[in-house]
């Protein structure tokens, strides 16, 4: 994988599978005790995240089917440029001079450039190509205190309301 600009990322090879050694998944096990806190934690910052995107014209979060369990190890939302008054990648910039870093999620697997070079005959997918144009992650984490999520969202209100003001 190469990395771009800020958190874009490319893939010109295919991946390969690599399990863990005994001293990482030793680790990973001991991880496993902390799970249900990590997940109360989560369900706080999600349920925080929800609240305040509410009231943010064109900043939706991507939808949650409460049949399935989420893991919740992302926060995303789509930013619909005409709504919002800017792009994804504006309001990624103006996250970051506000300190706060975002990650860009998901994008299509046809535009990269192994599966571009190997399919170059690849008919366009427009909803694919929108969903990676508008997705953004927002910061989440049991690393995170409720205070840093209340700082991101306080910067996100602050973002959208230069862009729409």
């Amino acid at each position: 994988m190469r990395r771009g600009d800020g958190s874009r990322y490319d893939i010109p090879v295919p991946g390969y599978k690599a399990n863990l050694s005994d001293v990482l998944a030793t680790i990973a096990l001991c991880q496993l005790d902390k799970l249900d806190r990590h997940t109360e934690i989560r369900r706080r910052q999600f349920a925080a995240y929800d609240e305040a995107v509410g009231d943010l014209d064109g900043v939706t979060p991507l939808a949650r089917d409460d049949r399935d369990v989420h893991a919740l190890h992302l926060y995303v939302v789509r930013i619909d440029a005409e709504a919002a008054g800017g792009t994804r990648d504006e309001y990624q910039r103006a996250l970051a001079e506000e300190n706060i870093a975002t990650s860009i999620h998901f994008l299509p697997v046809h535009k990269l450039t192994f599966y571009r070079e190997r399919f170059p005959d690849q008919p366009a997918l427009p909803v694919a190509e929108r969903a990676g144009d508008e997705v953004l992650s927002l910061p989440l984490s049991p690393a995170h205190s409720d205070d840093d999520i209340a700082d991101a969202i306080a910067a996100l209100r602050r973002v959208h309301e230069r862009f729409t003001g």
